[in-house]
């Protein structure tokens, strides 16, 4: 029937909110949050099908096409607002519901046929993400050492391993401390070790608000645990009060 969307059309458009709401669905399944791979994806072919709808009804019975479209940024609001919680006096989900919005504009862009401003909208959301995150992590710990009064304590952690485990012992205690909101790292040195030339020692010097030994300890334990290290520990190197 004239001006009805073509099956061949059709299909496109939803392969296309398939593949772009799937991108986005698995940097977010990939970081473990709650709404992730299907979700997403779902939303975007959810958006991408009502658009085709709307427009097959415009072609049908006449009318605005685009009141639809506008019920569908009304209708996801619903779904972000049941995946954020209150937790105490901090607000959890915003992200997530924010990246569902996101992926209904995909869906919504390639329902309308616009594959190039759907697949520039895909790349964004995701790399805000990547690019995003250790920024907003990095600015959320250099945030708490602004008070007026801070007393700043200074630890180092001293890994000894062999040469063949390095890049992966050096890893797993970058990205720990980076995931830890108290710890900031200040300084990280690698050096051969004199008695055995396979081996090479790490030393890592962290700053944290306070005493808080309990994070190193748990750091120490946590890398023996994962990985066959020779040897490691920490100790307290000082500690100042700013103003």
């Amino acid at each position: 029937m004239d001006g009805f969307i073509e099956l061949t059309d059709y299909v496109l458009r939803i392969g296309t909110a398939f593949l772009l709401g799937g991108i986005i669905g698995f940097e977010r399944q990939w970081q473990q949050k709650n709404a992730g791979l299907r979700t997403n994806t779902l939303v975007a072919i959810g958006a991408a099908s009502f658009v085709l709808l709307s427009v097959d009804l415009h072609s049908l019975a006449g009318g605005d096409p685009g009141r639809v479209t506008a019920q569908i940024v009304t209708g996801i609001g619903f779904i972000g607002a049941g995946v954020i919680m209150k937790d105490g006096f901090n607000v959890r989900g915003l992200n997530t519901a924010a990246t569902i919005w996101c992926s209904a504009a995909v869906g919504t862009l390639a329902g309308m046929g616009l594959f190039f401003e759907s697949l520039i909208t895909t790349a964004a959301v995701v790399l805000s993400h990547l690019i995003l995150r250790p920024i907003s992590n990095r600015l959320s710990k250099l945030s708490a050492y602004q008070k007026t009064k801070v007393k700043e304590t200074y630890y180092q952690v001293f890994i000894q391993s062999t040469l063949s485990i390095e890049s992966n012992v050096r890893s797993w205690v970058l990205n720990h401390i980076e995931a830890n909101n108290q710890l900031l790292i200040r300084s990280v040195n690698r050096n051969v070790s004199e008695i055995k030339p396979d081996e090479i020692i790490i030393q890592v010097e962290v700053a944290t608000i306070g005493e808080q030994e309990n994070l190193l300890e748990n750091l120490v334990t946590g890398l023996t645990m994962k990985h066959e290290v020779t040897q490691a520990g920490w100790k307290l190197v000082g500690s100042e009060t700013e103003y």
